[in-house]
């Protein structure tokens, strides 16, 4: 089996990196999710403010007209310890738990979905980590083959250079040898 891979098996594993990368923006930082997110707040702090306005319709008495909302506020006030003031407060309470309870609900969630999404990605990425790894063991062995072959031919061509050398020296050697013997010497005498 050769475990060289295929010009397809590169270009599969490169898309399959850029598309793990592309996804994550689109899953991280969608826009949709601050809209759910506040959507989520403001259906909560609904519902936490008809709570407001159910307790304020039959605290006091019963009705939304001046007298029943003035003795409703002072009522609910009453539980704190204060007036007609302090029970816009104590009503309040409801409508922002509610919204902020809406909130966390959403986002808990959506962080959720995020860390589920990172999860995969760096499961897909390890996947892709660990082929790659398997083929780098593939070039291990075929760059030390090529390594002995290249220090192979340069011990070769080494050779070569020192034997041509030595030739070159003995040619030379003869030549001189044979000037001195004509009797002409370096100075060409």
């Amino acid at each position: 089996m050769d475990a060289r891979p295929s010009q397809d098996e590169k270009a599969r594993i490169s898309e399959q990196i850029g598309r793990v990368i592309g996804e994550l923006p689109s899953r991280l930082r969608n826009v949709l999710q601050a809209a759910r997110e506040g959507g989520a707040a403001v259906g909560a702090a609904g519902a936490g403010g008809a709570g407001s306005l159910a307790a304020l319709y039959f605290a006091g008495i019963n009705g939304l007209s001046a007298a029943g909302i003035t003795s409703g506020l002072a009522t609910v006030g009453g539980i704190v310890g204060g007036g007609m003031v302090a029970g816009v407060g104590v009503l309040a309470v409801p409508i922002a738990a509610g919204g902020l309870a809406g909130y966390v609900a959403v986002a808990r969630r959506r962080r959720a979905k995020d860390m589920a999404a990172l999860n995969t990605a760096i499961e897909k990425l390890k996947n892709i980590q660990e082929q790659l790894v398997e083929n780098a063991e593939y070039y291990r062995d075929e760059l030390a083959v090529l390594r002995t072959y290249i220090e192979s031919l340069e011990n070769e061509l080494h050779q070569s250079r020192e034997t041509k050398s030595k030739d070159m020296l003995r040619f030379i050697g003869i030549r001189s040898e044979r000037r001195d013997s004509q009797g002409t010497g370096t100075d060409g005498t």
